[in-house]
C-alpha cells in the first residue's frame, strides 16, 4: 500500500486568504486522506486560521477554523478520494503587518490492490 504527503503550505502576507480554489492539490490516485499535519509558527497571537477538506467537504475542522497560538496540530479524518479529486487547504492570515509560513500537509494512502 502506497501512502504520501501532499504539500498544502504557503507563507501568507498580513491580511491575505488563500482560498481552496488556489490551494489545493489534485489527488494522485484514489485512495484516502486520513490525517492532516498543520504547524502554524509561533508569534502568531492566534493570527492565522486554517481549514482542510476534499471537494467541497471541510473535514479539519467540520465547522469554522483552526487557529492556535503556535504547534503542531495532528487531525485524523477518513475520507475517500478518487485520483483527481480537490485536497485542499484555507489559510488565512489576520495580521496587518506579519507575513507567517504556514505547513499543512495531507496524507493520501492508495487504495490496495
Amino acid at each position: 500500500m502506497k501512502a504520501l504527503y501532499v504539500n498544502l503550505s504557503k507563507t501568507v502576507e498580513p491580511g491575505y486568504r488563500y482560498e481552496k480554489s488556489e490551494n489545493y492539490i489534485e489527488s494522485p490516485f484514489d485512495g484516502y486522506v486520513n490525517e492532516f499535519i498543520i504547524w502554524i509558527p509561533s508569534g502568531t497571537d492566534n493570527l492565522v486560521e486554517v481549514a482542510c477538506g476534499v471537494n467541497n467537504e471541510r473535514l479539519a475542522p467540520q465547522n469554522g477554523v483552526i487557529n492556535f497560538v503556535e504547534g503542531v496540530m495532528y487531525l485524523k479524518v477518513n475520507c475517500k478520494v478518487n485520483k483527481g479529486d480537490m485536497i485542499w487547504a484555507e489559510i488565512a492570515n489576520r495580521s496587518s503587518t506579519e507575513t507567517y509560513r504556514v505547513v499543512v500537509l495531507a496524507r493520501v494512502e492508495e487504495n490496495a490492490s
